[in-house]
């Protein structure tokens, strides 16, 4: 590619509760702008980074974020909708009248039919197989007003027609199929997160909510939300959000660890009962089982190591029967 990135993965986010935020004083911003935002405070530590994004946020709000606060720092790979429209390069400045911004307007869908002639094929490794790919690239314009020059590669595999988008018109274009495709890797982890770590398992709750109905949309149950005005509510309902943000980050770093463990002690973690091992590196649920059988033992012959001495910390001294008075 010419850079040195990170590559930050990422998926579709929903709003959440907007209402407890507007208590808070925040800005009502939607949830791509959040999104670029937070993506480049984390950036600011990477170094030069590559958002992967699904279409949802190929926006205008999304580019201005970007110029705006990651300029230069954070560039995006996603994907176009359908009925993307673009824009070719301004024609030469003849010096009579405004510099024109934009030239002629492109259905990028319809390059499919009038360009598949052009379209180019390649093998690309993709979820971990190797596919054939027809591809075409082009570089023009996007978003009315912003007209920020984008790459993109329209692609067909096994006759499935999608259109990719990238704000560094440096990268090529099968390395932005391949980019695009990792961006399953969150799919992936959000299972991990809710089956191996119970990170959607939270119960947390409180009667000063109002009741929100399953079947609401979510504008109503915003709006609900927003009509609670006692102080002692809010502050109830903040502390629930808080606790339910909380435990899933708690689980989003447990699942790093276990993740990290297999990487850098995959020799030594055992593959569960009648589980046919297809790769050098353990699964999380494989590693969380070894972990499960063995953790205690570990406690036993490492009794030095710092989480060994906090639990030591807070149990009962040896011999100490209180807590069985109670009963």
């Amino acid at each position: 590619m010419g850079k040195a990135y990170s590559i930050l993965v990422s998926c579709r986010l929903h709003d959440g509760i907007s209402a407890v935020g507007k208590w808070r004083g925040e800005e009502d911003e939607s949830h791509v702008v959040k999104m670029i935002k937070g993506a480049a405070e984390v950036a600011k530590r990477l170094g030069r980074s590559i958002l992967l994004l699904d279409r949802l946020y190929l926006t205008r709000p999304m580019l201005e974020t970007l110029k705006k606060c990651a300029d230069g720092l954070i560039e995006v790979v996603t994907k176009a909708k359908a009925n993307a429209t673009a824009y070719l390069n301004p024609e030469p400045y003849k010096g009579r009248g405004a510099k024109p911004k934009k030239g002629k307007e492109v259905k990028v869908r319809e390059y499919f039919k009038t360009k598949s002639g052009e379209f180019k094929e390649a093998k690309v490794m993709m979820y971990g197989k190797e596919r054939e790919v027809k591809y075409y690239s082009e570089d023009m314009l996007w978003g009315k007003g912003v007209y920020r020059r984008l790459r993109f590669v329209l692609t067909v595999i096994d006759g499935k027609e999608s259109i990719l988008a990238s704000t560094d018109t440096t990268i090529e274009a099968v390395r932005i199929v391949q980019l695009y495709c990792w961006r399953f890797k969150i799919e992936c982890a959000f299972r991990e997160l809710k089956q191996v770590v119970a990170g959607f398992g939270y119960r947390f709750w409180s009667k000063a909510m109002p009741k929100l109905g399953r079947y609401r949309g979510n504008g109503e149950s915003q709006a609900r939300l927003g009509e609670v005005a006692d102080p002692g509510r809010r502050e109830l309902i903040e502390s629930t959000v808080r606790a339910i943000n909380g435990y899933v980050q708690l689980s989003c770093i447990a699942l790093g660890m276990l993740q990290l463990i297999g990487l850098l002690f995959a020799s030594e973690v055992a593959p569960r009962f009648m589980r046919t091992r297809t790769s050098i590196v353990p699964s999380e649920a494989t590693v969380a089982d070894f972990m499960r059988k063995n953790i205690f033992l570990m406690f036993w012959f490492l009794p030095k190591l710092a989480i060994t001495a906090i639990i030591k910390s807070h149990q009962a001294p040896h011999g100490d029967d209180s807590d069985f008075d109670a009963i």
